[in-house]
Parts: C-alpha cells; sequence; structure tokens
C-alpha cells in the first residue's frame, strides 16, 4: 500500500511540476461529439485525485481496471483529436490543467474534500459508458475549468428536419386526440340493380 501511495503521489507531483514549466498553449474549441470523452477524462483525473487525498487508492485501481477498454477508448478520442489540434504538446497541456484544475478543486474544499466526495467511486463504479460518467462530472462541475468549450454550431447529432406545422408524413394518419373513440367507418354499401333496359324496336 505504501509503495502505491507513493507511485501515486509521485505521478501527481510530476504532472504539476510540469504544468509551472509549460508555456500556455490558446485551448481550442471541441466538437460536441467529443464533450463526453473529454468530461470522462476529467472524471477519471478527478478520481485519481481523490484517490490519493483520501487513501482510496483500491477504488481507483478497481475503476481502472473495470472500466479499461472504455477508458482506452477515451484516451484514443483524446489523442485523435490532438493530432489534429496542437499535437503533444497540447495533449500534455490539457492532461497537465486536469490534474491541476482537480487539485485546486481539492485545496479549496480543504479538510472537507473527502467527506464531500465520499459517494463518488460508489457512484461511478457500476457505470457502462462514457456518457454516463460525462453525465456526472459536468453535473458536479468536474473539469469545467479545464475542458475545453464546444465549438459554436456543434452537435453531436444532426437536428431533426422539422416538417411545417399541420402537414403529416406520406402514408401516415392524422392522429386523433387522447381518450377519443375512432369514428367508425360507415358500411359499404350493396351494390343498386341497374333497370332493365327494353328490348330496342325492330326498324321495318
Amino acid at each position: 500500500m505504501a509503495a502505491t501511495n507513493t507511485r501515486f503521489r509521485s505521478m501527481l507531483a510530476g504532472v504539476a511540476l510540469a504544468a509551472l514549466a509549460t508555456p500556455a498553449i490558446a485551448q481550442q474549441c471541441i466538437p460536441a461529439s467529443q464533450q463526453a470523452s473529454f468530461s470522462a477524462y476529467a472524471l477519471q483525473n478527478y478520481l485519481m485525485v481523490m484517490a490519493i487525498t483520501c487513501d482510496r487508492q483500491d477504488d481507483y485501481n478497481r475503476f481502472v481496471t473495470q472500466h479499461r477498454a472504455l477508458l482506452g477508448g477515451v484516451e484514443r478520442d483524446l489523442r485523435n483529436h490532438f493530432s489534429r489540434h496542437g499535437g503533444a504538446r497540447a495533449h500534455d497541456l490539457f492532461k497537465t490543467n486536469a490534474a491541476n484544475g482537480n487539485s485546486q478543486a481539492n485545496l479549496r474544499q480543504g479538510n472537507l474534500f473527502c467527506g464531500n466526495t465520499a459517494q463518488a467511486f460508489p457512484t461511478v463504479l457500476p457505470m457502462t459508458t462514457r456518457d454516463q460518467m460525462a453525465q456526472y462530472a459536468q453535473t458536479n462541475r468536474i473539469g469545467a475549468d479545464f475542458v475545453p468549450p464546444v465549438c459554436a454550431g456543434s452537435t453531436a447529432t444532426p437536428a431533426a428536419t422539422q416538417r411545417p406545422q399541420g402537414q403529416q408524413p406520406q402514408g401516415q394518419q392524422q392522429p386523433r386526440p387522447q381518450g377519443q373513440p375512432a369514428q367508425p367507418r360507415p358500411a359499404s354499401q350493396p351494390a343498386q340493380p341497374r333497370p332493365a333496359q327494353p328490348a330496342a324496336t325492330p326498324r321495318s
């Protein structure tokens, strides 16, 4: 346990020192489709800070092991993004800012930090998707100080095509108000017999 604790503290200390030596790089906006990965990484980093501060390394190791594939996908998304925007330097700076931002959140709460975050691991461990993790991070403002904003006009899914009001798609019946019974269709009328035509008078 002591070796694990030392390794965690060394990791966080190294990241913090790197922040002091790294020149600032302007953060670019991110597509809405990538926001979940950025927020999920912010949560993972936050849990690492909790593990170090609150002596919960076992919980953090369980989180990483249980969500190994999901977190691997998050890391791939980040690498793909920064390969097009800023390169490895910008990628490293984002992670540095994440560690510093989450550490500052810890310091602001002081001795209350571990008590305030006690339910984080029990809540996060059962999650199965990055969207769930991202929602938790955003609800609790984890990463609010360092996750880049979503680019203006960027949407995760294309907006639904709107039809003029009252126009129904082809082949779809007009819905009736709730609780109103369907009107019975009139019974089909039997065909009326045609009157017999008089026989033609033979010409003389």
